[in-house]
């Protein structure tokens, strides 16, 4: 069966997909992407159709699974954990878990009901919050704090924990609209205002969203990469792997009722900007002339019709990031039509002193296992064909070493990121892949060599499933150092695509993966050899933290001898515990010394200190602080200046405050730097840059190439 639907299908290796146009519905939300016409008759069909493609050994829908799928359904609505009492949560579930039957066999009218409920309660929370903010005693609490994450708050036990915390996130939401320049009554009308939209978008929630929503819920019940994509979700999707967009190149999610980056694409409008990355919240929309639109609460669809736009025109977003404190800024893009296959992967050269050597390092970044249609065509673009060309280059210029950059890769194509490790051993396995109760090594299909020269792989947390097969097979070979965070993602399995008649179609977890040493990359990812300091965090990132993964496994090993077969003067050294120890103890050195990680290690401790809480006060001591740094560094500057001039002080669009007075907002988007303040330099890597250092210690280290 898994065969078969190989056949007719793309296998994808990569990061949930949560999606371009929300899969995982947030708070007061449960899709907002345009649906197939389905009716209630089809959920058992589609429900049967997902567990005859899965991986797992489920032979039927068991009441196990209903549980899953009624929890994440429950979830999924009251994302914030606002709306229910727990005591209401746990009774929900239960109803739902018994309900899940007769959804099956065609009555859906629990769904309606809770449908109706939902939109109630949504209206008492619009009328609670307008009533609070309104009293004429209401005034910011600077000592409300909250935890961060719902699912460690979970539901309140009681009425006076939910008023309680409901007037917390008030507090923050206030605070937050006054930092942006507002009075205390724009702020409070401001509020009300995304309260009304949350009621208004509930209520317009049609019955075919319902339907998506809970099969949404069943897939993921099944495992975390396993979804139900609407017609639009599915186009995304597509657009994504052929690596062509239009606009400003930014794929959203809903998040509890906030627009979130989950992705900018590589070569877009965005991308090209600089200043957005994956977290993002998108908190209000203007065009190049008028006044900013809140879109909190604002259906996906309407959000992104109003970021797209005529190429050459421009956006201007508003923009929170999440930190301690969280930061707001805007920023202003010129939209585009840009062929990203263009600027996917690409090649620089460092040069690196270590002694009395001069070296030419290459860093070939790779952000995705891209391409479509017929991999066997000559004319398809397809990543592995831009990174032997990148290869060839690197050898012609004559590189003393390279890193391969996986450190933002969340994966892609499973048949391209077997060639692209391919290219750096002779031949062998690659990795296992296990469909049902078979598993088949997938062997580098061509053979040769197109680098026998020292390498770097650089990962991240966020390096996932392609990128984790490649980092994988490199390190078991012993063809490659692995340096960056702890480990990669985790995620071990992979997907197989689905499509129906009606421009849906149905995302499935149809095989699990391992490594030539025959250990699974689920939940454990692929350790790192030089390990750097980092915010990406398992805690933070990681398989660990989906719900319902699957669980590791492992398979005898299949690696081969020939990987490393001379062929004529084409072998690579491999790397010795001896080196890797060597290389470990000189980083360690470095980064104790790196004003970046410096930075990341202040952070690390202050979200330790925070355990999971933020309180209003901290927050606003940590903003006040930062803005006096910020403030210092600009008169520094203008003293520095050769004919210092005053700054003019003028209006920013949509009531932001303007430059010099003390607000949460910046006037340009804080890059996600961790040196240097420069604003119109590029991001800097502090982790690129220890990578490079890391080669250039493992170029002297290694005997000398002919």
């Amino acid at each position: 069966m898994h065969t078969q639907l190989a056949r007719r299908s793309r296998r994808y290796a990569g990061l949930p997909m949560r999606h371009a146009l929300v899969l995982a519905f947030g708070a007061f939300a449960l899709a907002s992407a345009v649906q197939a016409e389905i009716a209630c008759s089809d959920v058992n069909d589609l429900e049967r159709q997902f567990l005859r493609a899965h991986i797992s050994s489920r032979s039927t829908i068991d009441g196990e699974l209903d549980r899953r799928t009624a929890q994440l359904y429950i979830e999924r609505i009251d994302g914030q954990k606002l709306l229910f009492l727990a005591p209401e949560a746990k009774r929900l579930q239960e109803q739902l878990t018994r309900a899940a039957r007769d959804i099956r066999n065609g009555n859906c009218t629990q769904l309606r009901a809770l449908h109706t409920d939902l939109v109630a309660r949504t209206k008492r929370f619009e009328d609670e919050v307008r009533a609070f903010v309104s009293s004429p005693s209401f005034a910011i609490d600077p000592n409300a704090e909250i935890v961060l994450d719902p699912d460690e708050r979970g539901w309140p036990k009681t009425e006076a924990d939910r008023v309680r915390e409901l007037r917390a996130a008030v507090y923050f939401q206030m605070s937050g609209l006054e930092n942006d320049g507002r009075t205390r009554e724009e702020a409070k009308q401001r509020l009300i205002k995304r309260y009304e939209l949350r009621t208004k978008r509930v209520r317009e929630i049609e019955y075919t969203e319902l339907l998506g929503g809970w099969l949404d819920a069943f897939a993921s019940a099944l495992d975390p990469h396993s979804n139900y994509l609407p017609p639009r979700a599915n186009d995304d999707f597509q657009i994504q792997m052929r690596l062509s967009l239009e606009g400003i190149g930014v794929q959203l999610r809903d998040k509890e009722g906030v627009a979130v980056v989950e992705e900018v694409m590589p070569g877009s409008a965005a991308k090209l900007e600089g200043s957005l990355i994956k977290g993002d919240q998108i908190l209000e929309v203007a065009q190049e002339k008028g006044d900013y639109v809140d879109v909190a609460e604002m259906d996906l669809d309407d959000i992104v019709r109003l970021i797209r736009g005529p190429k050459g025109t421009k956006v201007r977003l508003l923009v929170q990031r999440d930190g301690s404190p969280p930061k707001r800024f805007q920023i202003e893009i010129v939209r585009a039509k840009i062929d990203l296959e263009e600027q996917a992967a690409k090649l620089e050269f460092r040069e690196e002193t270590v002694g009395t050597r001069e070296l030419k390092l290459g860093v070939l970044t790779l952000p995705g296992f891209y391409g479509g249609g017929d991999p066997r065509n000559p004319l398809e673009r397809l990543a592995s064909r831009d990174v032997r060309r990148l290869l060839e280059q690197a050898r012609r210029e004559q590189a003393d070493g390279l890193v391969l950059d996986l450190a933002f890769n969340g994966g892609g194509l499973l048949e391209d990121a077997v060639r692209i490790a391919g290219f750096f051993i002779h031949d062998g396995g690659i990795v296992g892949v296990r469909e049902g109760f078979k598993t088949l090594p997938l062997d580098d299909p061509e053979g040769g060599i197109a680098w026998v020269g020292p390498l770097v792989v650089l990962t991240s947390r966020v390096s996932a499933s392609a990128s984790e097969i490649v980092a994988g097979a490199l390190k078991d070979y012993r063809r490659a150092v692995i340096v960056g965070d702890a480990a990669t993602f985790g995620k071990g399995t992979v997907q197989t695509m689905l499509p129906r008649r009606e421009g849906d179609a149905l995302k499935v977890t149809t095989a699990m993966f391992f490594r030539p040493g025959g250990a699974s990359t689920q939940h454990a990812g692929v350790e790192a050899d030089v390990v750097l300091p980092s915010l990406l965090t398992p805690d933070v990132v990681g398989e660990s933290n989906e719900r319902f993964p699957l669980p590791s496994e492992s398979v005898a090993p299949f690696l081969s001898r020939s990987a490393n077969a001379a062929l004529g003067r084409a072998r690579w050294e491999p790397v010795t515990d001896k080196t890797i120890a060597e290389l470990s103890r000189r980083s360690a050195l470095r980064v104790s010394r790196e004003p970046g990680y410096e930075k990341i290690r202040e952070e690390l401790a202050e979200r330790a200190a925070d355990a999971g809480k933020l309180k209003l006060a901290t927050m606003i001591q940590r903003r006040e602080k930062e803005e006096a740094e910020a403030e210092a560094r600009k008169k520094e500057e203008a003293a520095a200046a050769p004919n210092p001039v005053p700054p003019v002080a003028k209006a920013t669009p949509g009531g932001a405050p303007a430059p010099g007075r003390t607000a949460a907002v910046a006037p340009v988007a804080p890059r996600p730097s961790l040196t240097g303040d420069d604003e119109s330099e590029e991001p800097k890597r502090p982790d690129l840059d220890e990578a490079v250092r890391v080669l250039a210690d493992l170029v002297t280290l290694q005997p000398p190439r002919s």
